[in-house]
């Protein structure tokens, strides 16, 4: 894999700030008789060696005023490139400073948040972050005017409309009408840094090889567990003093309390941030609960199976939970409701503790892996109805089970033309003649054996035949292609080796390439799309609550449901192998996969996970050859597809094999923070090497950093971009190996 180099500064200054300029141009010419013209030059001026030959002196002077004008009052939503956490977005993001990124490098520099106009390594730009108890503190007040609408002297005088706020400067070229927030003065002096010299630390530039550079904003503050917050992107402009302190402007009445604090804010955006502790209450958990409590009377909680709930007191607020008894029982013990509260909370809170504490674990798809028999691939016995024929020629139905295993399966299947069973089923006569011609039925592909019947392709076959003709697009289009190349090329084989010499004969018809829509249908069910979750798992128990399962395909199962599919629509007598073989996925495909049944996948669905592949490396060192083994990060043009099967299963298949997968949140989203563990936000420094050393960074009870200058000395930065660099915080990884 290529290396991306990202390189950070304290700041990226505009070569001009805002202001009036302005630019002169002179030239001055002076002509005499060329034959008492010398070489002598000065500037644009030319000279002559006598001055009676001088005949004419010549000067032109101009000047050019322009104005530097940046965003002040709004920005352009195109300058906000991303933000993180993301909007609407929900997990555990309360170790995590939210971060803006801009579109243009220079712009958190291209003002001052000074009140002397002086440029500093601070931003004018702030992120502001209220929690949701705190909206009562604040007011958006939008669409606020910016004095007249008439003329400069009056949009120069705006600052009257504003109160007592020290706008300054040129408003001529600013909107007269804006977005501004008032904020409760207490509240906002507790959030803002107290002086220029911590603000510095919350902005940095950014140059990310091969791409555009971009100014990134940090906020002061975490996030609440449990709750929604609201991140704003405000100005400061003006609202530190020469001496560097934080002042803040106030709102005279009726814009607002004469409390406020008075911001203009251009970007805001909301996400949720779960609690430490999640809930869920399934109908396996009800079970196990009655079991151990014969008396425990509860209410019908199928209304709630597989919610998530990322509170304790959206548990307990539930209509139907509600609902369950808070008395005690007469000989003591818990009520009801404790006893479901305490069974309901899940292991982890976050997704790395849910990834890390699978109750199902992670194993091959198969109810018993350390079978000999049929069942070690995958395989469940089912109830298997089969018409049997009497001696009176009628049939009557045979119950009996009958083994059948999806496209999934625990272990490679034999690929080869072959079908090969287990050692148990392996006196499977039909099999050594089975080869993958179009069937004319299902039955054709059902084999019986010494451990039982095997309905497997059988049922591949029916349900692709029935999902075929329930495409009528698809089965109109191909059944059309089907009959016409049938009937042309029954027509050339008649027509061969005949003579019709005394018959004029029209062209004889060709057979036509099988439609792209047609060609398309058949590549989507060659990768399992749409086939319904059931043939996929069979029995329940193959897939617990809570658990990650890997699979292999088996090639041959997605042949005959392919097979299905081509059977349908009836035609003349004729070989369309060569079309089958067409769509038919080769014997050296070889498929992988895995299923995960999780809250962590209704909880964060954006979590991301990479696959890898255990590879021998072969170096030359000291002249001898040393093989190694190394992590092959599979690419991502190897993810088939990854979707969603229910609210908390997904199934993803890759196209190469993989020995281990690594489940975490923000892929390449590497974002500014803490790690959390124990009621402690802590740094780790040097990770990895013998001097690594941890470090606790000072919360207030307002989850804002106490002094951005001590944490800068806690993490040894000595620079905003140092800082900036010793902020970012990778996010955890749950790596699940298989063998392992």
């Amino acid at each position: 894999m290529s290396k991306i180099t990202v390189s950070f500064y304290d700041a990226h200054r505009p070569i001009l700030e805002e202001g009036t300029y302005t630019a002169e141009f002179s030239q001055q010419v002076s002509i005499g008789k060329e034959e008492d013209v010398t070489t002598g030059t000065v500037g644009h001026k030319v000279t002559t060696l006598e001055s009676e030959n001088f005949v004419q002196e010549a000067s032109l002077t101009q000047s050019l005023e322009f104005h530097v004008a940046g965003p002040r009052f709004n920005l352009s939503s195109s300058l906000v490139h991303s933000v993180f956490p993301p909007k609407g977005g929900k997990g555990d993001y309360r170790a995590d400073l939210p971060k803006l990124v801009l579109s243009r490098s220079t712009l958190p520099w291209e003002r001052s948040p000074s009140l002397t106009g002086t440029s500093t390594s601070s931003a004018w730009l702030f992120l502001l972050l209220i929690d949701e108890s705190e909206m009562a503190s604040i007011q958006e007040q939008n669409n606020v005017t910016l004095g007249g609408e008439s003329t400069a002297a009056e949009i120069q005088q705006a600052g009257t409309s504003l109160g007592t706020v020290n706008v300054g400067g040129d408003l001529t070229f600013h909107p007269h009408k804006f977005n501004a927030l008032a904020v409760d003065k207490a509240l906002a002096t507790s959030l803002l840094p107290a002086s220029l010299d911590e603000l510095k630390y919350l902005s940095y530039a950014r140059i990310k090889e091969g791409e555009e550079e971009q100014g990134v904003l940090i906020c002061n503050r975490l996030p609440k567990a449990g709750s929604n917050s609201t991140a704003y992107l405000i100005s400061v402009e003006n609202n530190y003093d020469s001496s560097g302190a934080f002042v803040g402007v106030s709102i005279t009445p009726p814009k607002g309390n004469s409390t406020d604090m008075f911001f203009p804010y251009y970007d805001k955006w909301s996400f949720h941030s779960v609690s430490e502790q999640l809930y869920a209450i399934t109908a396996d958990l009800v079970s196990k609960i009655t079991k151990a409590n014969p008396s425990i009377v509860l209410p019908d909680l199928s209304g709630v199976y597989g919610q998530l709930f990322t509170t304790t007191g959206d548990f307990l607020a539930n209509t139907i939970i509600a609902t369950i008894s808070t008395k005690k029982p007469p000989s003591g013990g818990q009520s009801p409701l404790a006893i479901v509260q305490q069974a309901a909370m899940l292991p982890g809170s976050t997704f790395h503790g849910l990834m890390s504490n699978l109750i199902g674990g992670f194993q091959a798809l198969t109810l018993a892996p350390t079978a000999t028999d049929i069942t070690s691939v995958g395989s469940v016995k089912l109830p298997f109805q089969q018409l049997t024929k009497n001696s009176e020629g009628d049939y009557s139905p045979n119950l009996t089970n009958a083994y059948y295993r999806s496209p999934l399966v625990a272990s490679t299947i034999d690929m080869g033309s072959n079908i090969k069973f287990p050692s148990k089923v392996a006196n499977v006569t039909a099999a050594t003649a089975f080869t993958w011609t179009i069937p004319t039925q299902g039955t054709d592909l059902m084999f019986k054996g010494a451990g039982g019947t095997d309905t497997s392709y059988a049922a591949a076959f029916e349900l692709g035949r029935l999902m075929a003709i329930n495409n009528t697009v698809f089965a109109k289009d191909f059944v059309n292609w089907k009959v016409q190349t049938a009937a042309a090329l029954r027509t050339q084989k008649i027509g061969v080796g005949k003579s019709t010499n005394h018959i004029v004969q029209n062209t004889q018809p060709q057979p036509q390439a099988m439609p792209e829509s047609v060609k398309d249908q058949f590549v989507a069910w060659s990768k399992l799309s749409d086939i319904p979750y059931q043939y996929f798992v069979p029995d329940s128990h193959l897939l617990p609550t809570e658990s990650l399962r890997y699979f292999y395909i088996d090639i041959n199962w997605v042949n005959a449901f392919l097979c299905g599919a081509f059977s349908i629509g009836y035609t003349v007598k004729a070989d369309l192998t060569v079309y089958l073989n067409e769509v038919l996925l080769a014997n050296s495909t070889h498929y992988q996969g895995f299923l995960l049944n999780s809250f962590a996948v209704s909880g964060w669905p954006n979590y991301d996970v990479d696959a890898y592949l255990i590879g021998e490396i072969t170096q030359m060192k000291d002249k001898k050859k040393t093989t190694t083994k190394e992590e092959l990060k599979l690419p991502e043009t190897a993810l088939l597809y990854r979707k969603n099967l229910s609210i908390d299963i997904t199934m993803a298949v890759y196209d190469q094999k993989f020995d281990e997968l690594k489940f975490h949140l923000h892929h390449s989203k590497v974002h500014s923070g803490f790690l959390y563990e124990n009621g402690k936000y802590e740094k780790i420094l040097n990770s990895g090497k013998a001097n690594q050393s941890i470090i606790t960074a000072e919360i207030t009870s307002n989850r804002t950093i106490n002094n951005l200058n001590t944490l800068a000395g806690k993490i040894n930065a000595t620079s905003v971009s140092k800082f900036a660099a010793g902020m970012l915080e990778g996010t955890p990884v749950v790596r699940f190996g298989i063998g392992t």
